[in-house]
């Protein structure tokens, strides 16, 4: 099983965090999951941290994320695979690319 960690902001997000929350419950096993303040682009953000398990590929979890990216509006999601993090940015994202920072990364506590 590979470990998958989350960040999905909700400012601008059309879902609850419940919402966010149940999507992923219904289909990977040892969801879990709270509401932490995160940041974005110098801002806070209350972002649904997640972790939980799957035996898909990372490129397929890749994919989702993305398609999530749209979505749940977010211009792009912290992901992290087995212990190393990305962003995934939305397809249609025109500005700055960041390179994924451990230091913005939350993690469940």
């Amino acid at each position: 099983m590979n470990k998958i960690e989350i960040n999905i902001g909700l400012n601008n997000n059309p879902c609850t965090a419940q919402e966010i929350v149940m999507t992923f419950v219904s289909s990977y096993t040892s969801v879990k999951h709270n509401v932490q303040v995160g940041e974005w682009e110098g801002a806070d953000e209350p972002t649904v941290v997640m972790e939980f398990y799957s035996n898909e590929p990372v490129n397929d979890l890749r994919n989702l994320t993305e398609a999530l990216t749209d979505t749940l509006t977010q211009e792009a999601i912290a992901f992290r695979f087995n212990g190393e993090g990305e962003l995934v940015f939305n397809g249609n994202y025109t500005g700055e690319r960041y390179p994924f920072d451990e230091q913005y990364f939350l993690t469940i506590k």
